[in-house]
């Protein structure tokens, strides 16, 4: 409790003078803003990125002197855990989010484990995975803060000498270069997946995977009108046997079938991110897998809809998603 207490104040100090430097920040990019709204002076915003490069190095400062001080406040036991908790904090701050530019390298399978609520045995089974894991993805996360560093300083030198398009065969050499050290991390977190779920029960096993999926290609894996009237019929009350029976059967269908259809959306992005230059993420490229399988899942979507519909009273249906038109044009503002 004094730990707590000293390392309570310290953290109010830390918020103080964090807010003070803040409202400065915010008072030089406001006065920026205007300056460059009167005069059209695009050096303003050179000598501003200055500015806020120095109001970054305090930020860093301060909360290296915070964790220090924390640090001092330990006694052995607790020293033994300083580490991993160090390694868990960089992963935390290694890859910013405009960086995260390939699907799914800001995962961590620690934290994704822990909401899982393994069962003790199995939080033992892959206790030695995950530190292991920890470990390899510090280091690949360094080399990648490293490189990405030495881009960016190329970037804004780059920045100095002539015009952008001019440049952008060595933008695109810049970026390449971080493109490929963001896809090794991503290897290192599906490397590792395929470990600790192969550690795991099989129900487990199903559900880290899902989160996995999820919280990488969240576009794809994202509920869909299906998944979420498929929940609420399973849920009702009143089907009858043969009801069941037969929504039953659909979702194990649909949950096959657009499982399927999604994993091949997944390994078209993945392709399409690996691969990709830095104009193409401003034209939104899609290769004609995506495209086929887009249009496969959205008619596979209409498909197991209407059986599940065909097969309910019309007091059933009431409440359950709408399907969405076909065209956007016929959509209605209801609102």
């Amino acid at each position: 409790e004094v730990q707590q207490e000293i390392a309570a104040d310290l953290f109010a100090v830390l918020q103080n003078e964090f807010g003070q430097i803040s409202e400065v920040a915010r008072e030089i990019s406001q006065g920026v803003r205007e300056e460059f709204s009167r005069t059209r002076d695009p050096s303003v915003w050179q000598e501003f990125q200055r500015r806020m490069a120095t109001f970054e190095a305090r930020v860093q400062e301060l909360g290296e002197q915070f964790y220090g001080d924390v640090r001092i406040l330990l006694v052995e036991d607790q020293m033994g855990l300083w580490d991993t908790f160090e390694r868990r904090r960089f992963r935390g701050r290694a890859i910013t989010r405009q960086e995260q530019m390939l699907s799914g390298v800001g995962i961590d399978l620690v934290v994704l484990t822990e909401e899982m609520r393994l069962s003790n045995e199995q939080r033992e089974a892959v206790s030695e995975v995950l530190n292991q894991y920890e470990i390899d993805l510090d280091r690949r996360l360094r080399t990648y803060r490293r490189i990405a560093d030495e881009q960016q300083r190329k970037a804004e030198e780059l920045g100095q000498n002539g015009n952008w398009m001019q440049n952008l065969d060595q933008y695109n050499e810049i970026f390449a270069s971080v493109r490929n050290e963001l896809v090794q991390v991503r290897g290192v977190h599906e490397r590792y997946l395929s470990m600790i779920a192969s550690r795991l029960e099989p129900e487990a096993q199903a559900d880290l995977r899902r989160r996995y999926n999820a919280a990488a290609y969240p576009d794809i894996y994202r509920d869909s009108y299906v998944d979420t009237g498929l929940r609420q019929i399973m849920a009702m009350d009143s089907l009858t046997e043969e009801q069941r029976e037969f929504v039953v059967a659909v979702n194990e269908g649909w949950q096959r079938e657009s499982e399927r259809l999604r994993g091949q959306l997944a390994r078209a992005q993945r392709e399409r991110e690996e691969s990709m230059r830095l104009q193409d993420m401003w034209g939104g490229v899609r290769n004609t897998d995506t495209r086929e399988a887009q249009n496969k899942l959205r008619d596979l979507q209409i498909q197991f809809y209407d059986q599940l519909l065909s097969v309910l009273t019309q007091e059933q249906k009431v409440g359950l998603p709408e399907r969405p038109a076909t065209d956007w044009r016929n959509r209605s503002f209801d609102f």
